[in-house]
């Protein structure tokens, strides 16, 4: 299976042209979508995506991941192969920051081997000339090291670290979603569940204790709970917690046990 992740959108033929080219190369290929709408250039988002979804996918799942305002300069193009099975390719730009948060790396290579690549590369559109047509020939059964170099480490965002101190934790909000909840960095595993010690802040605003599910306070109240991402989130209850309070991406979160 190999799923695709971008900020190309649905109204162009950019999508279009990826799963022609996987299709072409491995007719047999399932492809599915994640997400196509991410913010145009908005890495961050993007890894958030990726970072938060690719474990549902069956083990050997190759992901696509093109979010890439440095197409065509020196970014290098990658492939990263996880312990667990998992394989991610796109631009080493960060964009597979989280992954890396909860994976080990069995290798990285250098996309390189024009042979795996389509006849002619644009500078400005390697998702289709260089990223699908990897993805399809790893679906076919070429081995990782016949795409190029192996490499040590690739980019990482610090969007996702935290301090942690003896009697608090802090971070920063890293996604805003749907609904205007807000997800920090903050994993929810070192926080008690239902804990009513803590106090949350963030922007001169402040939230008491750990609730369970938003059905647990009144409409139009603020809560912090454990998302289903894994980390510490805020939301108003059946509101947009981030307009309310004019949240907006990298705020500092505290969490102080009292």
């Amino acid at each position: 299976m190999i799923t695709l992740t971008t900020d190309y959108g649905i109204s162009d033929g950019n999508v279009a042209a990826l799963k022609g080219v996987i299709y072409s190369i491995d007719p047999r290929a399932q492809v599915a979508d994640m997400v196509h709408d991410v913010p145009p250039f908005d890495i961050v988002h993007g890894a958030f995506v990726i970072g938060t979804s690719y474990m549902f996918f069956p083990k050997g799942t190759i992901h696509v991941g093109v979010v890439d305002p440095g197409v065509g300069t020196r970014r290098r193009p990658v492939l990263i192969q996880t312990v667990s099975g998992h394989i991610f390719i796109g631009p080493d730009n960060g964009l597979f920051s989280l992954v890396l948060e909860r994976e080990k790396i069995r290798s990285i290579h250098e996309l390189v081997n024009p042979k795996y690549f389509l006849p002619e590369v644009s500078r400005t559109f390697h998702g289709r000339d260089i990223f699908a047509p990897v993805a399809a020939h790893l679906a076919r059964g070429v081995a990782a090291a016949k795409f190029g170099r192996r490499l040590q480490a690739v980019q990482r965002l610090d969007m996702f670290s935290v301090q942690v101190n003896k009697n608090s934790v802090s971070g920063q909000v890293i996604h805003l979603d749907h609904f205007g909840n807000v997800v920090t960095s903050i994993p929810s595993k070192l926080l008690k569940e239902n804990d009513r010690s803590i106090v949350v802040q963030v922007k001169g605003h402040s939230i008491r204790g750990l609730s369970g599910t938003f059905g647990e306070v009144s409409k139009g109240a603020p809560l912090a709970y454990a998302g289903s991402s894994g980390y510490l989130e805020l939301a108003l209850c059946e509101g947009s917690l981030a307009t309310r309070w004019d949240i907006q991406r990298g705020a500092k979160i505290s969490v102080t046990y009292k």
